[in-house]
């Protein structure tokens, strides 16, 4: 692609975060995340959500909590669907105050 001229922009990167991701290499998917700024993207709701969505998966909750903190502080708004992959992680995890308390922040997102 690049050989081509063509530069990779933030819908190519976070495609390759959803592979990543699917392919259960959250290694490789972090790693290209914290490249994203070296590479001139900005990542937005839905590479976050992508991101989220395979931390979730395989119960890295910490490091979820820390990624919406980090798009919180880079003014990237999380949306209803960075909610829902969020209580779902903790509500499989069994970790029932965290998806309240995403819960609640959802629901004044909605009825602000």
């Amino acid at each position: 692609m690049i050989a081509r001229g063509a530069a990779p922009d933030i819908v190519t990167y976070s495609s390759l975060l959803k592979g990543f991701c699917s392919a259960g290499k959250l290694d490789k998917a972090l790693e290209l995340f914290n490249k994203l700024n070296q590479k001139g993207c900005v990542p937005n709701t839905i590479t976050y959500n992508t991101l989220l969505h395979g931390l979730c998966r395989v119960g890295q909750l910490e490091e979820a909590k820390k990624l919406v903190q980090d798009m919180n502080e880079r003014g990237c708004l999380p949306d209803i669907v960075t909610y829902n992959v969020l209580i779902g992680g903790f509500c499989k995890a069994s970790t029932l105050d965290n998806a309240i308390s995403f819960w609640k922040k959802c629901a004044s997102f909605i009825f602000p």
